[in-house]
């Protein structure tokens, strides 16, 4: 992760990550950048450990990108994946943006 972009690499184990949960029209939401390098790594900064969100058209997940017994998760281990309601989400700035993420979701739905 670079500041809070994510790398192709991050992308590409999230994408794995939520297939088999049927999520696979998302956007994500990157709140908190731990910093730390996460293994299979080929460079610093390519799969870093972080704090988001998964925003779909019609709802919002907590998560945190890690490592556990060797291998990556959304969290659900540590019980840090789920879903939240809008209201919940602070601070207002972060709330304001994931509306705008749903509503641009929902209008690209068929």
């Amino acid at each position: 992760m670079k500041g809070f972009v994510m790398t192709e690499r991050e992308q590409e184990i999230i994408r794995s990550l939520l297939a088999p949960l049927g999520i696979t029209e998302y956007d994500v939401v990157v709140y908190a950048n731990s910093g730390y390098d996460l293994p299979e790594s080929s460079y610093s900064g390519e799969i870093s450990s972080f704090e988001g969100f998964i925003v779909t058209a019609e709802k919002i997940y907590s998560f945190w990108l890690d490592w556990v017994d060797g291998h990556y998760t959304l969290g659900q281990e540590e019980e840090l994946w789920e879903e939240v309601e809008l209201e919940t989400i602070l601070p207002e700035v972060t709330r304001t943006y994931i509306q705008q993420v749903q509503q641009r979701l929902r209008r690209s739905l068929p």
